[in-house]
């Protein structure tokens, strides 16, 4: 007999639990490494060493609750919640440039600040548009292959957000969802000639607001070649480099890091993985890659076996999505790329990324499902 849900607006699938408690052991692990790379820094600014760890906490169960009722929310109701969360998005992002509302750290206007509370809306918005684009490239069907009637509407969308983003600004997060836009094209089969064409009219532009604007240019210039200014542009990276060489093989052991003793400038945010590179040695920071790979990889398999278009394109969406978040990230730290303040899916210290995170993995868990009773997908 086919199993039934007593609440209506949730399905029956059956989700990937290899997924879903995966998720879970990361995000606990990341709020492990959060209370060590952080209590220094908690005690001297709010003279509570364990203050951002347990607001870690809270926003660890908040995110798992999330995740868990959106895996298992009825699938055609995830589809009628694109525009709603696409709209929200670009609408948070654009509250942002109220006077009043949005708050400057760093010379960057990328957060609303609720009491103890940041809230960065890139995270959501980033997830509305894979759905989003997902629902709109299975719409549109064959005419994706048209450059008027099926890329240019689409991209226009795109463009839209990627404005609102390297306004606030944030260039790590603009050259993800244009990179997402292109990949998540060529799934849905759009030509290839269209997307080198689109890549090449792009590119004077990114060239310009990366050599044109002053501290970016900075940041190139110390990714390739950080000891040239070891005392200022490059002082990051080498103190990164430092907290990997000091954790060797096996660590020096949970608790005994040195780079947090805020040598490491964000050490329990964009930095974190030095943290545990440091402590936890190369083994414990293989682990954490090999933990992504799993969640990655099932999901990515899970999303090829969908029939559904729109499951199908946005299981690819969300789980490229959290691939690039994370394969960005450890490129920063590992001195690969050059700095961009994106934050690693699930162990960076951040209400907003942690929660967003669970939001993905939810929704992936339901767009990948398999409907009790057979092998095919409920849509």
């Amino acid at each position: 007999m086919k199993k039934t849900s007593s609440l209506p607006f949730l399905g029956h699938q059956s989700i990937d639990y290899v997924i879903f408690f995966g998720a879970i052991l990361v995000g606990v692990f990341g709020s492990v490494a959060v209370f060590s790379s952080s209590a220094v820094y908690s005690e001297l600014r709010y003279q509570d060493a364990y203050l951002l760890f347990k607001k870690q906490l809270i926003f660890l169960v908040l995110g798992v609750g999330l995740m868990t009722f959106f895996a298992h929310l009825r699938t055609d109701l995830i589809r009628h919640l694109v525009y709603p969360m696409l709209v929200l998005g670009f609408l948070l992002l654009v509250f942002l440039f109220i006077p009043g509302l949005g708050t400057k750290v760093n010379a960057a206007q990328r957060w609303f600040r609720l009491g103890f509370l940041s809230i960065q809306p890139a995270e959501l918005a980033k997830v509305g548009l894979m759905l989003y684009l997902a629902h709109i490239l299975a719409k549109k069907g064959d005419k994706v292959r048209e450059l008027v009637h099926g890329v240019f509407p689409i991209l226009s969308v795109v463009l839209c957000m990627m404005v609102l983003l390297i306004l606030q600004p944030d260039f790590g997060s603009t050259v993800l969802v244009g990179l997402l836009a292109l990949l998540m094209l060529f799934l849905a089969g759009t030509r290839i000639s269209y997307l080198l064409g689109l890549v090449a009219v792009t590119y004077p532009l990114l060239h310009y607001s990366i050599m044109g604007v002053d501290y970016r240019r900075k940041r190139l210039l110390s990714f390739l070649d950080p000891w040239a200014d070891p005392q200022n542009s490059g002082f990051q990276m080498i103190q990164s480099f430092l907290g990997f060489h000091r954790g060797g093989l096996f660590g020096v052991g949970f608790g005994d890091g040195k780079q947090k003793l805020l040598y490491l400038p964000e050490a329990h945010t964009d930095f974190v993985f030095t943290s545990i590179g440091e402590e936890f040695g190369f083994l414990g920071a293989l682990t954490v890659v090999l933990m992504f790979l799993v969640l990655i990889i099932r999901a990515w398999f899970g999303a090829k076996s969908q029939e559904d278009d729109f499951r199908r394109l946005a299981g690819f969406g969300l789980v490229l999505l959290l691939a690039f978040q994370t394969l960005f990230n450890l490129g920063v730290v590992i001195g690969l790329l050059p700095t961009k303040g994106l934050a690693l899916p699930f162990i960076s210290y951040g209400g907003s990324s942690l929660v967003c995170s669970y939001l993905l993995v939810g929704l992936l868990l339901n767009v990948t499902a398999v409907e009790h009773g057979g092998t095919k997908p409920r849509t």
